[in-house]
């Protein structure tokens, strides 16, 4: 008992003398029993070289510790779910990343993550969902603008994609492996994703038809057109290639093909 500094002399004396202060009691009971376990759990996991509460033994000064409940009271919420989940998978990666630690990070049980999220699945794809639309959300503000050049307006929406996805993959490498790992996992979701981005662009090349800046035609063909001729600069499976000292020239190239492929040409002089 040494090795805690409490004095156990007047816990002893506390009880004998608080008998007809049950509750009063008890609260204190289990507020030295908490401190007890996280002492044990310090000293244990020091002991393996492991750091915080990361392995929490059974039973402590012969309380069974399963009953403590180490749980956080407060009302689990979607989005504080998936920021905790976020915060895991920069830590741990997506691969090493498991729900108990999710848990472990918002101080529930897993089970009670399982009631939100059915499975590691499903928690890692509503991840990736909700970090698909900080991307496609500025792209619709670009899209939604009025007035202005029509190509102006779709190269501004490219660069931003292209951007946005160079961005990930230097400062959030965890979380842009996961997507690229759900890219091939949730079809559904992926799928979902590229046809909301080639609306956007449908948006502004049917704006530039309606100018006259660009040249009549289907504008949903049009836009898929223009999204797969540039896949390589925002495709995840060519991110190797973005760091390449000629990517930018190389699609200013395939940008001057696509502009002179949908706009009319101008009158010879």
């Amino acid at each position: 008992m040494r090795q805690f500094p409490f004095n156990w002399m007047f816990f002893i004396q506390l009880r004998k003398g608080a008998s007809h202060h049950r509750d009063n009691y008890d609260k204190l009971s289990l507020l030295i029993l908490h401190y007890c376990y996280d002492m044990v759990c310090c000293k244990f996991n020091k002991k393996v070289g492991k750091t915080g509460s990361e392995i929490r033994p059974t039973s402590v000064l012969g309380f069974n510790c399963s009953s403590i409940s180490m749980t956080n009271e407060l009302p689990l919420t979607k989005e504080s779910i998936l920021d905790a989940a976020e915060q895991v998978l920069r830590r741990y990666g997506p691969d090493k990343t498991s729900v108990v630690d999710v848990a472990k990070a918002l101080q529930v049980s897993h089970g009670t993550l399982y009631r939100h999220f059915p499975s590691k699945a499903a928690l890692r794809e509503a991840v990736t969902e909700r970090w698909l639309h900080r991307i496609g959300d500025p792209l619709q503000e670009i899209a939604d603008r009025t007035g202005g050049s029509a190509a102006d307006r779709l190269r501004l929406w490219l660069e931003t994609l292209i951007r946005a996805k160079r961005t990930y993959v230097n400062d959030e490498p965890e979380m842009f492996a996961m997507y690229t790992t759900v890219t091939f996992e949730a079809v559904d979701m992926i799928t979902a994703h590229v046809n909301k981005l080639i609306s956007q662009i449908a948006q502004i090349i049917e704006e530039g038809i309606t100018s006259h800046e660009f040249k009549s035609g289907q504008s949903e063909v049009i836009a898929k057109a223009v999204f797969i001729a540039t896949s390589r600069f925002h495709h995840p499976a060519h991110a190797n290639e973005w760091t390449s000292a000629d990517i930018e020239h190389e699609f200013d190239s395939v940008w001057e093909l696509i502009l002179s492929g949908i706009s009319h040409s101008k009158p010879k002089s």
